[in-house]
């Protein structure tokens, strides 16, 4: 670990040090997230640039889902090796000089370039500020933190969709393109030089019984990922993650294909359920942090019911239904679907500890993010077999399970008192 500044020798500097890295943390994953979900905005025009089908062009965006899933574990030996600092450089090193390779003269082995760049960075961003604020919060903070932080990945998704044709106007998509590239280079840079590994050991951040479980800090990673609560906490997270892209892929289409609608209504549905799974995070982390005391597994179970009772109503509403009911429906899917991702970093963080996260948390996402590039091939696999009301129903019965599962965990997995 790096010696830690003087400034940080006194626990109060420590504890005002605190939100130097959560904004550094954020505003890091914030960015990266909205170089992340600029394919979609700029899909139309790199399609008439280098003119590609619609299968060269998914081909792309698999390729850099697979660079995550593939990055993802071995990343957070990393984290756990060379300590968040470093990594948090990489990441959005990696990110910034895709996105700005992007700018270059548009080929399709560029695209590759990007593609592989991004994944591997972005794969790399989860592990890395979970470690972070797992050292630098205490457990009363960390549900609350992670929730707002988790916000970047929505609140990005959807300032891309305004930057990326906004600026395409005046300085063309290119530059748009680079501005953004060199500003995530930028942020690395600051990271580097500002961001300090952990706190001073006089300061309480419950770092020594961080968890119930703290005896799996002693034992070796092989040892830790066999424990019984913590492979159901990575199946169940991964049946959400499965929920959460067949949500993402295939919202819109269901709505312009089922219902009396035009294509920005059903457009717009998709930012609803995004902006839902914003307020979510936030909600239920803090109602993990202050009225159940630190209990992750409890507000878990809730996401799912919510998915549940969401989905369901999908199976039979025709296409006449009124445009806000949709749009109810929307929001209560993404504050599950999309809403369940920082409580379940906190959860398995929490289970063993600072020492290991980075690890951890590198396979439950490798398994996670293997089932969101499962998840909409098999969804779409059944809408052409049986509708769309087989496909939800599939959705429906994976958030059953997950809410089980974590009621399960809730009763067997004790907050930190």
């Amino acid at each position: 670990m790096a010696v830690e500044s003087k400034a940080l020798d006194d626990p109060k500097s420590s504890l005002n040090y605190q939100w130097i890295i959560f904004t550094l943390l954020s505003s890091s994953h914030l960015l990266m997230a909205m170089c992340y979900y600029s394919w979609g905005p700029l899909a139309p025009t790199l399609k008439g640039v280098l003119d590609i089908s619609n299968s060269q062009f998914g081909y792309i965006i698999s390729l850099m889902y697979l660079a995550m899933v593939v990055v993802s574990a071995p990343s957070g030996f990393l984290v756990d090796h060379y300590g968040v600092k470093r990594m948090l450089f990489l990441s959005c090193f990696l990110v910034g000089s895709g996105m700005s390779l992007l700018a270059a003269k548009p080929s399709y082995t560029i695209l590759v370039a990007t593609a592989l760049l991004m994944g591997i960075g972005y794969g790399m961003i989860n592990q890395i500020t979970t470690k972070g604020f797992v050292y630098w919060f205490e457990a009363q903070k960390r549900g609350t933190v992670m929730g707002i932080k988790q916000m970047g990945v929505t609140i990005g998704g959807s300032l891309i969709g305004i930057y990326i044709p906004f600026f395409s106007i005046y300085m063309g998509w290119q530059h748009a393109v680079l501005v953004l590239g060199l500003i995530v280079v930028a942020v690395s840079l600051i990271c580097l030089g500002l961001y300090k590994e952990k706190p001073t050991e006089d300061i309480d951040l419950d770092q020594a019984g961080d968890t119930a479980n703290s005896k799996l800090q002693k034992t070796s990673l092989r040892e830790v990922m066999m424990e019984p609560k913590l492979v159901l906490a990575t199946i169940l997270a991964s049946l959400l993650a499965f929920c959460q892209a067949c949500l993402t892929s295939f919202l819109v289409l269901y709505a312009q294909e089922n219902f009396i609608i035009n294509n920005i209504a059903a457009g717009s549905m998709l930012t609803i359920a995004m902006v839902g799974g914003t307020f979510g995070r936030i909600i239920l982390g803090m109602v993990s942090d202050r009225m159940l005391k630190g209990d992750r597994a409890m507000p878990l179970a809730i996401i799912g019911l919510i998915g549940v009772l969401s989905s369901f109503p999908l199976l039979f509403i025709g296409s006449n239904t009124a445009l806000w009911i949709l749009y109810i429906i929307a929001a209560f899917l993404g504050i599950s679907f999309m809403g369940w991702n920082s409580l379940a970093m906190v959860l398995v963080a929490e289970m063993v500890g600072p020492d290991k996260v980075g690890s951890v948390l590198g396979i439950v996402f490798m398994a996670a993010w293997g089932a969101m590039v499962a998840g909409p091939a098999l969804f779409g696999r059944l809408v052409d077999m049986g509708g769309y009301a087989a496909a939800w129903l599939m959705v429906m019965i994976l958030s059953g399970l997950a809410c089980a599962g974590f009621l399960f965990m809730a009763r067997h997995y004790k907050p930190q008192s």
